[in-house]
């Protein structure tokens, strides 16, 4: 769900910080979804950065890696509804 919030906000031409995570309850706890994220960045599907206006909030925007996912999940999906 995760991973899912931040290829959406991209999409959306948004951003998404790691406050706007962490309140979405729904996705997980603050201590876990710290988790899931560190677990993220080191699998290179997001990144994240200090915000330019506020150095202490974090925005997360998915990696290449990440973007190549969506690309390899939405060929897989095109290519089954064909079928």
């Amino acid at each position: 769900m995760v991973l899912e919030a931040v290829l959406t906000a991209y999409a959306e031409g948004t951003s998404i910080s790691v406050l706007d995570l962490i309140l979405r309850k729904e996705i997980a706890s603050q201590a876990t979804l710290h988790s899931i994220l560190k677990n993220l960045i080191e699998k290179k599907l997001i990144k994240s950065e200090a915000s330019k206006e506020d150095g202490r909030r974090k925005h997360v925007t998915p990696a290449k890696q990440g973007l190549a996912w969506l690309d390899d999940c939405t060929e897989l999906l095109c290519s089954a509804s064909r079928k």
